[in-house]
């Protein structure tokens, strides 16, 4: 966790140039193609290598985020007709105090809302994805209103991190690509109860009480939603494994306890959130952190169209169209970098082509923001040279030039390395 003060932070906010990490989507794509046969080629030939060192392997899944996203982005460009210009691309994956991009940022939006939550100033969430459990704090601020995570631990992948999508559990296998070895379910607990009470309450000096609340994604939530209703190894089947595992946690519950019940009588009880209920709040975190962003000053009054995120098990992106949220995804993830790269943009262009007259209707005459988030904009947090190339505003002459279909992309890369040498 970060030793720095609140207001340092909001100083360190207050000085980044986020405007720039807001481009037209054109740009986007050029500078990304660009990329892909440059830096991003030498980062992969590197990563495959033989001799390729373990940090350089585990980039593999990043690049593919990289390559994906773009790709997936490139085929959305070629169905917009005129309206391309009106679609803008925001790299901006998280702040210090105006919030992030992360599921974790849309349901600190809803918990902070609920009853249950009035008055609080943290709340605690468990976000279970494949890579293991993060534990994240958010803080609404008294004065302002303004909701940000106050502090993070994690070590995304790590073994020393409890992680429930490690576990054999029903009739659910872990990944090999996940390179784990036998789990065992209690020690993992343990392990999880451990890492808990150290980071919440002797190293952030919070409350025993905290309320933490639960989120399972990731490759177990792909087992839990193929389960029967009923049967063998159902739904309620896996929600009781979850039950056994979080039951060390007396002050831990499932995040989906605050959302509306679908009869409108029993409470919801499911430690799983389903692929489309984490693309609606990776939204509702995208939306707080720039709508909070715009407040501030810190960047241009922008509005949110989608955000598009890209895990280790799933990539879910999910569009604003009338105020209904719909969603485009697709079960492959950073994982599997072969298979993502492979299969999400013609997956992406499928699912788009259905929604695309709704699409361009909704857009009318007005800019909207796509907000990039995890896979699709790791590579580029941890490439200071990569990322310094993307922000780099079109020439005059590659404004004017189109930008072509891949086949054609010789002409594009001669056309940036010219106006960048």
């Amino acid at each position: 966790m970060s030793s720095m003060s609140t207001e340092k932070k909001k100083k360190c906010d207050s000085e980044t140039n986020f405007r720039a990490s807001v481009m037209p989507l054109k740009q986007y794509l050029v500078r990304t193609r660009f990329a892909r046969n440059t830096l991003v080629a030498a980062m992969k030939k590197r990563a495959i290598a033989q001799d390729a060192t373990k940090e350089e392997k585990n980039k593999l899944g990043l690049i593919s985020g990289f390559e994906s996203s773009s790709k997936s982005l490139e085929k959305v460009y070629f169905q917009l007709g005129s309206k391309k210009k009106q679609i803008l691309i925001g790299l901006i994956k998280a702040t210090q105090t105006h919030g992030t991009t992360s599921i974790t940022q849309g349901a600190a939006k809803i918990a902070f809302e609920h009853p249950d939550c009035a008055g609080l100033e943290f709340i605690a969430f468990l976000n279970c994805g494949t890579g293991g459990v993060k534990i994240q704090v958010t803080r609404k601020d008294p004065k302002t209103g303004i909701i940000s995570m106050y502090a993070e631990s994690k070590d995304s992948g790590s073994a020393d991190l409890a992680n429930p999508n490690a576990l054999r559990i029903l009739d659910y296998v872990p990944s090999e690509n996940m390179n784990i070895g036998e789990v065992d379910f209690f020690k993992d607990t343990e392990k999880l109860k451990k890492s808990v009470n150290k980071f919440l309450t002797e190293e952030l000096k919070l409350s025993e009480d905290l309320p933490i609340y639960v989120l399972v994604t990731g490759t177990l939530r792909q087992s839990f939603e193929k389960a029967p209703s009923t049967g063998k190894n159902s739904k309620s089947d896996y929600d009781n494994e979850m039950e056994k595992y979080f039951a060390i946690l007396y002050n831990a519950r499932p995040f989906t306890s605050l959302l509306p019940s679908p009869d409108g009588k029993t409470p919801r009880w499911n430690w799983f959130v389903t692929q489309e209920e984490e693309g609606i709040l990776e939204f509702y975190g995208g939306m707080s952190m720039y709508k909070n962003l715009c407040s501030s000053n810190l960047l241009d009054p922008v509005e949110l169209l989608g955000s598009l995120g890209i895990g280790k098990g799933s990539t879910q992106w999910m569009l604003n169209l009338f105020n209904k949220l719909k969603l485009i995804g697709a079960k492959v993830g950073m994982i599997d970098p072969k298979k993502l790269t492979d299969e999400l943009p013609n997956a992406v262009e499928k699912q788009f082509l259905v929604l695309r007259d709704e699409f361009l209707e909704a857009i009318g005459d007005r800019n909207y923001v796509i907000a990039l988030k995890s896979g699709a904009t790791l590579l580029i947090e941890s490439e200071p040279e990569l990322k310094k190339l993307l922000l780099t505003p079109l020439t005059t002459e590659e404004e004017e030039m189109p930008f072509l279909l891949e086949e054609n992309d010789a002409q594009v890369v001669n056309t940036v390395q010219t106006a960048s040498a």
